[in-house]
């Protein structure tokens, strides 16, 4: 999970920098590689969740990351307007970053010093589909597989499982379209 995190904060610092769409791409290339945050953060709560709290635990993590999906836009839209539209890329990174490194000095009984270093990973592979029946409603579902055998973070206090299997479904329903399109402006650096 540390690793995800570090990998999506590469990502926003890229397209906060980004001279070139060519480099948003890229971006995109390396948070897809890292992108294992859900899959590795509910085998985490059922490995540490006793069974009389497993389900509760489940849904708080669904729910904390459902929030994020709907806040997210709007903190990075607030943040963007303030101060320029490089800004949310900018924060973002920095929070992966701080979620990612634990200094010896901030270190906790919870929450133990860890130094990364770079190297393999391990692999992730994501399979999925979605299916409109109307124009109101989209279904979607996926499934990942995540192998981390021989992974440069194995000594990571957080490192647990050397596979890590993934699902999701869902739905999609657009209650209300706007008559009118957003332009499409390109920003010069």
């Amino acid at each position: 999970m540390l690793l995800s995190l570090f990998g999506l904060a590469i990502d926003y610092f890229i397209m906060g920098f980004a001279p070139t769409v060519a480099f948003l791409f890229l971006g995109r290339i390396v948070a897809g590689a890292f992108g294992a945050t859900f899959s590795t953060a509910n085998a985490y709560i059922a490995d540490i969740s006793p069974p009389e709290t497993r389900a509760q635990n489940f849904g708080l993590v669904g729910a904390s990351f459902g929030i994020g999906f709907m806040l997210g836009p709007v903190v990075g839209g607030l943040i963007g307007s303030e101060f320029g539209p490089r800004a949310p890329f900018i924060a973002a990174g920095r929070l992966h970053e701080y979620f990612y490194e634990v200094a010896p000095e901030f270190a906790t009984a919870d929450r133990p010093a860890y130094d990364a270093t770079g190297g393999y990973l391990g692999t992730s592979a994501f399979i999925g589909g979605a299916y409109r029946p109307n124009t109101a409603v989209r279904l979607f579902a996926g499934m990942q597989f995540g192998f981390y055998s021989g992974a440069a973070n194995e000594d990571s206090p957080l490192f647990e499982e050397t596979v890590s299997t993934g699902f999701a479904l869902g739905f999609a329903w657009t209650i209300k379209e706007s008559a009118e399109r957003v332009a499409i402006v390109d920003v010069d650096p």
